[in-house]
């Protein structure tokens, strides 16, 4: 299908967030596996949604592959088998969806690691405590760039 007959990528995502059985087909990263990206992928995953954690802690990646994610609230615990990776351990453009979770002051240092990981069409949702969506449109470009609001 030609370019100009596509729905720009973040309508196409949008459209299949709005039918959670075909996120499951997405590709997703989740840079910044801290606590709120964690708690994203672990989200995900009890909607059946995959996604890759990236993060620049080599000794934080090896716990989560070895151990994966563990999340607890009104009483009860699950776990979850998650993939994550270092910055540098990813073939690049293998994603469409990169949902970005630094903490603001890692903003500008984790975005040659985002534009590595984007493909072509891919877009950046800022998920992070913090306003930083200029930040990321200065290195990603506008149309490229969605912020977002999360009430855990």
């Amino acid at each position: 299908m030609p370019p100009a007959a596509r729905a720009p990528a973040h309508v196409q995502y949008h459209r299949a967030l709005q039918h959670p059985s075909e996120t499951r087909h997405l590709d997703i990263a989740i840079v910044g596996a801290g606590a709120i990206g964690s708690r994203i992928a672990a989200h995900l995953a009890q909607q059946g949604t995959s996604c890759t954690l990236v993060d620049g802690w080599p000794e934080h990646v090896a716990a989560l592959n070895r151990d994966g994610l563990r999340l607890q609230r009104a009483g009860r615990e699950e776990r979850f088998a998650v993939e994550a990776f270092g910055y540098d351990d990813l073939s690049p453009g293998r994603f469409g969806m990169v949902l970005l979770a630094v903490r603001s002051d890692a903003t500008r240092a984790a975005m040659p690691v985002v534009r590595q990981l984007l493909d072509d069409d891919g877009f950046v949702v800022s998920c992070q405590n913090g306003l930083n969506e200029e930040e990321i449109a200065e290195a990603i470009g506008p149309e490229r760039t969605l912020g977002c609001s999360m009430i855990f």
